[in-house]
């Protein structure tokens, strides 16, 4: 890995920067319908009328520092994604780099079509809040992972390059803040970093099979891990701090979902569950696309480790075999630890640990029809990922028009019943009930994507006032229902929409009935 061709600078060389722009350009064409269209999904109406402070409550503080400097309006179309892709070819040289693969080629290309249609990635930017903090966040964990594993002691048989302790101490600090900074804006990709760096040491031991190499491994794993506690920690203190300055307590959402007493009182079953998780993220949560995805992920990920164990040097099978598992659990490390199963969006370091293992595969085969099969497995993975993402914008698209005609329909009522008094004061109302959004085409099964704002969360008022604002009835307020259940009469009373009597007035505001409520539980 560390062999003259090995770049340390972040700067790009001449041919690097073509590359980058080719992948750009190869990025673009793959989201091209994100980059052209304006989809609105759970969550945006919330942030596109919220203030800066909107993530510190859960300790994402860069969010709240690019709302504050760079980019104040989070809910916009293209202009996110598109830094996004700049900063995501970027990363992918340097990790290319890092991996010890200097020189770039068709399949590098292929793999980069692969990587970037994984399916993790549109669980994570299908939400508009995420996509700038996702970009500083995954340059961030990139280049922390550089810095960790270019620090002069990675390899023993390397003491050329050793400087003094200011030159280490200096990439060490530049390692902890980067990865602080990936921590703030999305705590997972702290194992984004985590998974670089093993992979890093891996290719270092596979491609230099010397008995120093196994030592310098253990040295990179437990620098990677002093990076990943200092840098947690900076990041909690930085969160504090912005915490503070927007008056925001902290927040239980997403430590709720860890067991983390129960993962420490049976830690078999955790770890069994981790690799259970596993199963998930390379072939269950792809199911509601069909058979076909999860069967090619999981097919190429098998046989990727499998290739990359024989190919190895005898000697070494068994540790590379035990090393390649460990990679494997590092994405699923909070399902261990936490003894739960987190959603799809987290799994920032499944992506790496995929492309890693194409790139190993592909690097250490050497003969025609051994590289020619990675390609295919490649070329494949790129071709279920371009379908999982055409079948989410088709469902985007149905969920948007459906939306849009639902809250026209009903915002015109609305105006009808106030008999032309159109003053300008605010329009109070409140919903009941969920609008069933049924459509042929399928989502993830735990994420807000291609869903319909009137049947999320059971029928949720704020959500629903808040999405109509968005799209032209910036009237329309929250009529409160205060005490709870001061409104269940005069909706027993209603029919459902679109039933004459569906929209009632109360007072100085409107009952809006969507659906009857569920029967109670016997």
């Amino acid at each position: 890995m560390h062999h003259p061709k090995f770049k340390s600078s972040i700067l790009l060389a001449r041919d690097e920067q073509k590359v980058a722009w080719r992948l750009l350009l190869i990025f673009c064409l793959l989201y091209i319908y994100e980059l052209a269209n304006f989809n609105i999904t759970i969550d945006d109406e919330l942030v596109a009328q919220s203030g800066i402070c909107n993530f510190a409550d859960i300790g994402r503080w860069v969010p709240m520092l690019l709302r504050a400097t760079l980019w104040p309006q989070a809910v916009v179309p293209s202009g996110q994604l598109l830094l996004f892709g700049c900063a995501f070819a970027v990363c992918f040289i340097y990790t290319v780099r890092l991996w010890g693969m200097a020189r770039f080629g068709l399949f590098h290309y292929v793999a980069f079509v692969a990587y970037a249609l994984f399916p993790i990635w549109f669980a994570q930017l299908e939400f508009s809040g995420n996509i700038l903090p996702d970009a500083v966040g995954v340059l961030a964990a990139t280049l922390a992972a550089l810095l960790t594993v270019n620090a002069p002691a990675l390899c023993a048989m390397h003491h050329a390059h050793r400087r003094g302790w200011h030159w280490r101490g200096w990439r060490l600090a530049g390692a902890i803040a980067c990865c602080a900074v990936a921590i703030g804006a999305y705590q997972s990709l702290g194992l984004m970093y985590l998974a670089l760096v093993a992979g890093a040491a891996l290719a270092a031991c596979i491609q230099e099979p010397q008995p120093a190499a196994w030592a310098a491994l253990v040295r990179t794993a437990l620098r990677a891990l002093l990076v990943l506690v200092l840098g947690f920690a900076l990041s909690l203190v930085i969160g504090r701090l912005v915490r503070l300055s927007c008056h925001t307590p902290l927040s239980p959402y997403g430590l709720d979902a860890l067991h983390f007493g129960r993962a420490l009182r049976h830690p078999l079953h955790a770890l069994l569950s981790g690799i259970h998780e596993i199963g998930h993220l390379y072939f269950s949560f792809w199911h509601p696309f069909g058979l076909q995805p999860g069967v090619t992920y999981a097919a190429t990920v098998l046989l990727c480790c499998g290739a990359i164990v024989v190919l190895t040097a005898r000697g070494m099978r068994w540790r590379v075999g035990g090393m390649l598992l460990v990679l494997l659990l590092i994405p699923v490390s909070l399902s261990i630890a936490g003894d739960n199963s987190l959603a799809p969006r987290t799994f920032f370091a499944g992506a790496a640990v995929f492309l890693f293992l194409l790139l190993m595969a592909h690097h250490l085969c050497r003969g025609r029809l051994q590289r020619g099969a990675v390609l295919v497995l490649a070329l494949l993975c790129g071709v279920q990922g371009l379908y999982i993402n055409s079948l989410q914008q088709a469902r985007g698209w149905s969920a948007g028009r459906h939306d849009l005609l639902l809250a026209g329909a009903i915002g015109t009522d609305i105006m009808r019943q106030q008999q032309g008094a159109d003053d300008g004061s605010p329009i109070y109302v409140n919903f009941r009930g969920s609008r069933g959004f049924d459509t042929g085409y399928p989502s993830f099964g735990s994420v807000a994507s291609g869903r319909s704002f009137f049947e999320w969360g059971g029928g949720n008022t704020r959500r629903i006032v808040a999405y109509m604002n968005i799209i032209g009835y910036g009237r329309l307020r929250v009529l409160p229902e205060e005490p709870p259940g001061a409104f269940d009469q005069a909706y027993a009373q209603m029919p459902v929409w679109p039933a004459p009597g569906s929209i009632k007035r109360l007072g100085n505001g409107y009952l809006v009935k969507l659906a009857e409520p569920p029967a109670p539980a016997r």
